[in-house]
């Protein structure tokens, strides 16, 4: 059964943007992005804030995290070790980027020279010998380190190799003896 809404029945959120004066605005700038397609969304693990900033995938992440082998380990959500200094869940086994992950697959919407459409769709979960998957001061044996997404690599043809960036992640097979320094970021591991 459909039926229309009163007035008082109105979000607020939609009575914030209204009386901001950014209603107008934000609400052009979402149909259009519903219209073209164009996905702004590639980091899944931020709040997931109904009508204002949904991130439907949340939930999905969370699940994830909760989950627990028969023997109580968990996937390592950790994210102090990355490559490039960024640090923030998951980032030891995803690259981090300037806003999210580094996508790995490119759809590309072009208007101009405007590329305006990336998304993440791959990622590694690695089963560690944690209980919390985000303990700092858990073993690192077989924990992710330094992830990186190869976009690079893959689209250094005039016609890329595949239509996802391969990703790398290191997976040290005994305790590393010492944290890695920020410094260290474009050094290869």
């Amino acid at each position: 059964m459909i039926r229309r809404l009163r007035r008082d029945e109105l979000s607020s959120t939609q009575g914030i943007q209204w009386t901001t004066g950014v209603g107008a605005i934000y609400s052009g700038a979402r149909t259009a992005a519903k219209l073209s397609g164009i996905q702004y969304r590639i980091d899944p693990t931020k709040a997931n804030v109904p009508g204002a900033s949904p991130n439907l995938e949340r939930g999905l992440f969370t699940t994830i995290e909760q989950f627990r082998f028969a023997d109580g380990h968990a996937f390592d959500f950790r994210g102090g070790r990355t490559i490039n200094g960024r640090s923030g869940t998951l980032a030891n086994s995803n690259e981090r980027g300037s806003a999210g992950f580094t996508p790995t697959f490119v759809s590309e919407l072009i208007w101009g020279n405007v590329r305006v459409a990336k998304f993440k769709l791959d990622w590694i979960f690695v089963k560690s010998a944690l209980d919390n998957p985000r303990d700092p001061k858990g073993p690192y044996v077989f924990a992710p380190h330094f992830a990186r997404t190869l976009s690079d690599l893959n689209n250094c043809l005039p016609e890329p190799m595949s239509d996802h960036s391969p990703m790398t992640v290191d997976l040290p097979f005994n305790e590393p003896t010492s944290v890695p320094h920020k410094a260290s970021a474009g050094t290869v591991h």
